[in-house]
Formats: structure tokens, sequence, C-alpha cells
């Protein structure tokens, strides 16, 4: 925006003048509708007496069949003739009596009598309501006069000149600086927000700023063009009730808000006073839970878990009751349209959060259920891992892999959870693998290997001892199952792999090949496939057989 565009301003001031002069009028027409209203609605048979722009005072009954409007018109034209006397002399204006009126005169010219019915409306005396109305009239005839002089409306129309000259100015420097900055914006553009490059680029930010400057240009320029048009139209009395006007527009609506403020202020004291007695309710509650974590308070069956979960639900439960206690001191409290926003978001929450609320009360379920805690390594469905965050809403555990894989609380209810940290704890978490063996080596001794390689493995309780299980009797081999004990759940798959190399070593030891036999064909006179100490027969081949295959030739 350049400078130039400001004496586009210029005609929106003289048109504004026109505006004023037009709403002048309206008011004038405005005031004759209103006495004529009052006049037909009998209201307090009372008008006001507005000679030339402000009121000047008020005129109470009716004389005769004279109402108390027409006393007012007859009064204003008396007092626009009194400004027309040249010259005026103020000690002229006399009160006199006439039997039992007052009369206030300028020469033969009665501006105003007074008499009792006008005294008795405003229960004052008739004559200190006489030397009252006497040097309003003075003041007011003085003024007008001063204002329709020619040197005053030259120091006026000055005025203004300065003024518009003044606003040129204030709003040319406006621009010149915001555009600077604009510009100086722009030239460091290897300065922007490196933070916020992964939500918006460099040239978005430089735009993004620019578009604020320039808003707060506009603001600056609409600002002060309002009020050099108020004061504008202040300078000439002819326009001032447009000035109070436009001024209106910014005091009343501010003058409103100061009025709600101050009467909101004993609800704001009592919110206060509601806020901080609750606040000492949460830190005593605070406190209590954090001894029954820390072990300083013990309430048996309540376990330390258990004390920051049930710690937050009171918190909510107790924030909720110190809203109801605040929500009648609310300002708009009684106001329907705020009533039917709150029962909208309502239910739009009812209706948008059944999974959520779903979540957070299987979340509370599983708190003071105990499945697991942080750390614990548990399996979950197909998933087996380490606990290492549990929210209101999901669990997030750890898998060996380091993944990191997030399951909704209300899954976690309907799935089994396998919980191998308590279970290692508290009875010892029982590991096992299995092998399989052809039927030709005896069982005692495939136990005793297999109870070795347990007892070698690391991380292995001694105690209970490893047992070996034999599970199962196959048509080629039997099935061998070792079963070891640990603590140490979180090695799981470090004792699987050493368990599985001391199986390979010391069956390698014994000559023993770690394969199954499969037979696939008759048996040609190959052994016997049961242990030499355990054959009682005494038979360890069987008898061979031969096959001959005769090629029979065609005949010819």
């Amino acid at each position: 925006m350049k400078t130039k565009y400001f004496f586009l301003l210029m005609p929106a001031f003289w048109v504004s003048a026109i505006f004023a002069n037009q709403k002048l009028e309206e008011a004038q027409t405005q005031k004759e509708i209103l006495i004529d209203d009052i006049h037909l609605n009998g209201a307090a048979n009372a008008a006001p007496v507005v000679p030339f722009v402000d009121t000047l005072f008020v005129i109470y009954g009716n004389s005769g069949i004279f109402t108390a409007q027409k006393k007012a018109a007859l009064i204003e034209d008396n007092i626009r003739k009194l400004e027309k006397t040249e010259p005026f002399i103020a000690d002229s204006l006399i009160i006199t009596r006439d039997e039992e009126n007052l009369l206030i005169v300028y020469n033969d010219l009665i501006i105003i009598g007074i008499n009792d019915q006008q005294a008795r409306s405003i229960n004052i005396s008739k004559e200190k309501i006489a030397q009252t109305y006497r040097e309003i009239i003075i003041n007011a005839v003085l003024k007008q006069k001063e204002n329709s002089s020619w040197l005053t409306w030259l120091q006026r129309t000055g005025l203004s000149i300065i003024l518009l000259l003044t606003t040129y100015l204030i709003i040319k420097y406006i621009i010149r600086l915001f555009s600077k900055m604009i510009l100086f914006i722009h030239k460091k553009r290897e300065k922007t927000i490196k933070s916020l490059y992964y939500i918006i680029d460099s040239d978005k930010q430089i735009a993004f700023i620019s578009n604020i400057l320039k808003f707060t240009r506009l603001l600056f320029i609409i600002v002060v063009s309002y009020v050099c048009l108020t004061t504008f139209f202040s300078i000439f009395p002819q326009t001032k009730i447009v000035s109070d006007k436009l001024l209106g527009y910014i005091i009343n609506p501010l003058n409103k808000i100061w009025t709600s403020f101050v009467n909101f202020l004993p609800d704001l004291f009592a919110i206060i006073v509601i806020v901080a007695v609750f606040r000492v309710i949460f830190k005593m509650i605070k406190i209590i839970a954090q001894r029954i974590e820390n072990e300083s308070i013990i309430i048996r069956g309540f376990y330390k878990e258990w004390s920051m979960p049930t710690y937050n639900i009171a918190r909510i439960v107790i924030s909720i009751l110190m809203l109801i206690f605040i929500f009648p001191h609310l300002p708009f409290f009684d106001n329907k349209a705020f009533q039917g926003i709150s029962v909208f978001i309502g239910v739009l929450f009812s209706l948008g959060s059944t999974s959520i609320i779903s979540n957070i009360v299987s979340g509370i379920v599983i708190t003071y259920m105990r499945p697991f805690k942080i750390g614990d390594r548990i399996k979950m469905g197909e998933y087996t891992g380490n606990v290492v965050e549990k929210t209101p809403l999901v669990t997030r555990i750890r898998t060996p892999k380091n993944e990191l894989i997030t399951i909704p609380n209300g899954n976690i209810m309907t799935a089994q959870t396998f919980n191998y940290t308590e279970s290692a704890k508290e009875y010892g978490l029982i590991l096992h693998t299995s092998i399989t063996m052809g039927y030709d080596r005896p069982w005692t001794k495939i136990h005793a290997l297999l109870i070795e390689a347990g007892l070698k493995t690391p991380d292995v309780l001694q105690n209970p001892k490893p047992f070996v299980l034999q599970t199962a009797l196959n048509d080629f081999y039997a099935e061998y199952q070792i079963n070891v004990y640990t603590d140490e759940a979180d090695k799981m798959l470090d004792i699987y792999s050493g368990l599985h190399k001391n199986i390979q070593d010391i069956f390698n030891r014994e000559g023993i090949e770690l394969v199954a036999p499969h037979y696939s064909a008759h048996r040609d006179g190959s052994d016997i496939v049961i242990p030499k100490e355990q054959n009682k027969t005494g038979i360890f081949h069987t008898s061979p057989f031969n096959m001959k295959i005769v090629k029979e030739e065609n005949p010819k």
C-alpha cells in the first residue's frame, strides 16, 4: 500500500460530513417523533428543551391548551431568537415575577416561565429553578455564538487540516515501517525456525509471517483512521453527535465488558476459594498415595501399585465435583445458548467416545486385576515382550527384537495373558525343549545326558533339578522333553540357546547323533533296534533274504 492511497480517504471524510448532517437531521426528526410519542402516550408529560445540539433542561406538565412538548418548542424558538440578537448582553437576561410565576426575560422577549407545577415536578423551589435556567441559557447562547463565529470556524477548519495531515503522516510511516519489516524477514530467510521444517518449509514460514505483518499493518491503519474520523467529527458541533456515536461503538462494548467483569467479581472470588480448597484436597490425597507407594503407609489388601492409579481416579472424580460447584458461578450460566452448547458437546462426546470409554474402563480393571506390572515379561496373544508403559487407554510392550507394540486395553481384557516374570519369581519358570532319538538308545542314558545339559546351562536353577518327560513313542523314534527351572524370565532366549548348545555338545561327546531314524524299505538283515542290555532274546540280527530278478526273453 503506497502513501498516495491515503488521498482516497479524503473524499471519505467529506462524505462522512454529509452523512453526519443527515444524521443530525434524523436525530432532530427522531426528537420530534419522541415528543409526539410522549404526548400521545401521556408518559409523565415531559419534553426536553434542545435549541441547538445539547439538551438544556426538561419541561414538565401541561398549561391549559399548551402541552409540555409545545411549551418546549416555544422555549427553543425563544432561545434561538436570543442567540441571533446582536449584541447579546448577558446581564440583560433577568428574572421577573408575574403574580405566582417567575419569568426569564430578555428586554421585551419572554424566554420561559416557571410555575408551581414545574417546581413540584423536580422538587426544587421556583427561585432556584429560575436562577439555574438563566445560567444554562446564558452559557448555551454564548457557546452557540462562539461556535457560529467565523474565527471559530477558521480555527476548526485549520485544526481539521492539521488532523488530516497528521493522520496522513502516521499512516505513511506505518506503511513504511511494516514494509521494511517484511523486507527484513525475506532477507533473513536462512534464519527461519528449523524445528518447524517437518511441518512447513521456509517459504511457507516467510509467507505466514509476512501475512501476519500485513494484517497487523492493516489493523493499525484502521485504528488510526477510526480515531482520526472520530476526532474530525468532534471538532464541529454540527457533527459532534456522529463523533459521539462512533466513539460509543468502542466505549459501550468496553463499558459492558467492564460492568460484566465488576459484576462477576463476587463469583470470581467464590471460584478462587473453591479451587483453593480443592487444591488442598488434591495435595493431601497425593501425599497419602505417595506414602503408600513408598510403603510408608501399609494398608492390608491394598497393593502399592494401586496407589497412583487410585489417586488419578480420585483426582478425576474430585475435579468433576469441583466443576459442579464452579459451574453456577460461571458467566452466562443461565443463558439458554450456553446450556444448549453444553448439551450438544455432551452428546458429541457420548457418541464419539464409546471405544475410548471402553479402553479407559478396561485400563482401570487391568490396574486392579494386576495381571502384569511395568517391566514384566509377558505373552499376550502372539506377542511376547516386556511391559514398558501402562496408560488409561493402551499398554505398550517391547519385544526381544526391540519392537514397540501398542495394544488397546480393551483387547487385553479379551486376550489371554501369560506373565513369565511373576511365574519365575513365585514358582520358578519352567522352560522346555524336545529331541527325538531312535529306540536303539536306552532311555535312561538319554535322560541322564539331557539333565546334565540342563544343569550346565547358565541361569538354570540347580534346585529344583531339571527333569525329563518322555512325551511320545512314535513309529521310528521316541520323543524326550527336557524341563529346566529359572527365575530369570528376561533371559529366556539366552537360556534356550545355552541349553541347545549343551545338548549338542554332550551328545556329540557320547557319540550319539541327534537324528531320528526313518524306515521306508523292507529289512534285509540289519541289526534289531533294541538296546543290547535290554535284548534278552539273544537275537541281534534278522534272517537275511535274497531277491533275484530274471528277465524273460521275448519269443521269436
